[in-house]
């Protein structure tokens, strides 16, 4: 019978990735203002809702000549949280994500009392401007990874191979029978017999007595 593991505990994660796209960059920055956003098209992963927060004057007066860019959740369930990790990335103008502005977040946490994570100074306005802008456009990735719930695998071990029955006695007889091993003659009324001499010797305490160092002594 197969014998029962502790069980397995797998977290299961779902990954699923957006790209902002922001043309006419000059222009929102005028219209705008600090705290003010423009919001991406929504996006699904792991069977939620989501959208990125762009804010090109920043997300407060502390973060004013930067960009901020955050990730909200759009269909939060009451006293639910959903875990996960995300990661934005600048684009260059070959649509390749620039090291140096991609920023891998922890796992966060979101709820109905806070949808939203990100990076109030995720980039300066004034290096933007200068070296990623192109037709007055940029790209911002998101790579968004969701925790699902823990799942628990059962799993069992592989059942042992059944032990050969205790019949020392047939085995002996078939291995007497076959003369495999035999090492003994003994002849009786002119017919011979083959034994094994330790198998004897076990038996028989006159010819344990004989047996030495190589074998049975010459009689």
């Amino acid at each position: 019978m197969a014998a029962a593991k502790p069980p397995l505990f797998v977290a299961e994660t779902v990954t699923g990735s957006h790209v902002l796209e922001v043309k006419g960059y000059s222009v929102s920055k005028v219209q705008l203002g600090v705290g003010k956003s423009i919001d991406s098209g929504v996006f699904s992963v792991a069977g939620h809702r989501w959208i990125l927060q762009y804010y090109p004057d920043g997300f407060n007066e502390e973060s004013a000549n930067h960009i901020s860019i955050f990730v909200q959740i759009e269909n939060p369930v009451a006293k639910a949280e959903v875990k996960a990790r995300f990661c934005f990335s600048l684009l260059n103008h070959a649509g390749e994500p620039v090291s140096r502005y991609t920023l891998t977040s922890k796992t966060r946490i979101f709820s109905s009392t806070n949808v939203s994570w990100g990076y109030r100074t995720f980039i300066e306005r004034k290096e933007l401007e200068s070296s990623y802008l192109r037709n007055d456009s940029f790209q911002i990735k998101c790579d968004l990874t969701v925790f699902k719930d823990v799942v628990r695998k059962e799993t069992t071990l592989a059942a042992a191979p059944a032990a050969p029955p205790p019949d020392l006695q047939r085995h002996l007889g078939n291995l007497l029978a076959s003369k495999v091993g035999g090492d003994v003659e003994f002849e009786v009324d002119g017919e011979l017999f083959t034994a094994h001499r330790y198998v004897l010797a076990a038996r028989s305490s006159v010819f344990m007595a004989t047996t030495g160092k190589l074998g049975f002594a010459d009689c």
